[in-house]
């Protein structure tokens, strides 16, 4: 029996919160970061097939220049932790995440992110 083929998975969320704001005591970043996650369900709930999580992966990520107001480093831990929590990917762990790539382009939303599978 073949094994399933597994394909990358692209969808947009809005901007990330910096993971300045969500790192120290700073309620404002907290609710920020709550109020992205709520956006962020909704648009993944647009999404016609939901993923299955994955196990070994790189992700892609996009960000739009106008709309995502932190440096790009700052951005990926609030993305890659709120794809663990959507069972998305299933850890960022080394074994894991084998790579991420984030630059400045055309997100539509804020933020477009590609889920990789890797062998």
């Amino acid at each position: 029996m073949l094994a399933p083929v597994v394909t990358d998975i692209t969808f947009d969320l809005p901007p990330p919160v910096s993971v300045n704001q969500l790192r120290r005591i700073d309620w404002t970043g907290a609710k920020r970061a709550k109020n992205w996650r709520k956006v962020a369900n909704g648009y993944l709930l647009m999404m016609k097939v939901r993923p299955s999580r994955i196990s070994r992966f790189e992700i892609l990520m996009v960000l739009d220049e106008s709309t995502v107001k932190c440096d790009a480093d700052n951005a990926i831990k609030m993305v890659v932790d709120y794809l663990r929590l959507v069972e998305i990917i299933e850890n960022d762990s080394p074994k894991h995440m084998r790579r991420v790539v984030v630059e400045w382009g055309e997100a539509p939303l804020g933020c477009r992110v590609t889920v990789r599978p890797c062998a």
